[in-house]
Order: structure tokens, then sequence, then C-alpha cells
């Protein structure tokens, strides 16, 4: 069973699939950034769950997802939520591909 930790509550299901089992949450709600106390709260829930990747949204929140690998040392990865730029099929078929990717490196990263 491979930790994982997430900015979103999003992910959790989607990583499961996945044998990925989030244990900590960035965000107390999406789109809302922590505070300072719930920054230190969730850096210390991975400590305590040994969490070796972190998954973050690339257009928000990879500033707080950088301070949370260096105090923990976790694997960043990010992910699209596809919410923001122009939108068609195309981009979604590409930013889903790349996702997908993405969670295949990261498991990939947890057996290692």
């Amino acid at each position: 069973q491979s930790r994982s930790s997430a900015a979103s509550d999003v992910y959790k299901r989607q990583m499961q699939e996945f044998g990925l089992f989030v244990s900590a949450v960035i965000e107390p709600r999406h789109g809302v950034a922590p505070t300072a106390r719930q920054l230190a709260n969730t850096i210390e829930a991975i400590k305590k769950a040994k969490v070796r990747v972190l998954f973050a949204e690339k257009t928000f929140s990879l500033d707080l997802a950088k301070p949370i690998e260096a105090a923990t040392g976790v694997k960043v990865f990010a992910l699209s939520h596809i919410t923001s730029g122009t939108y068609s099929a195309d981009e979604f078929e590409i930013a889903m591909a790349e996702n997908l990717e993405t969670l295949a490196k990261a498991v990939e990263y947890t057996q290692q």
C-alpha cells in the first residue's frame, strides 16, 4: 500500500484506483490555501504516514507543494484540473494523457 498526499481531496478516490492512498490533503477546501498551522499539521501528517509522493495542481498548488517537498522529502507530481486556458476537445485529451503519464510515473516511483 503506497501512501500519497494531494493538494485537494478531489484526488482521493481516483488515487485508490491506482493503489495510492491519500494520507494528507494540503487545501482545507479546493482552491483555499491552508493557514500556517494547517500547513504545519499537513507536514507532520506526511512525515508520520511516511508519504513518498505529493500530487499538486499545476495552476494553483505548486507554490504550496515546494515547501512541503523541502520539509518532508516527498516527490511532487503535478496534475492538471483542466480548469484554465482555452478549452477544446484536443486540449482535454492532451491534458488527460499527461495526467495519466504523471500517475504512471508516481506509481512507478512508489515501487522503487
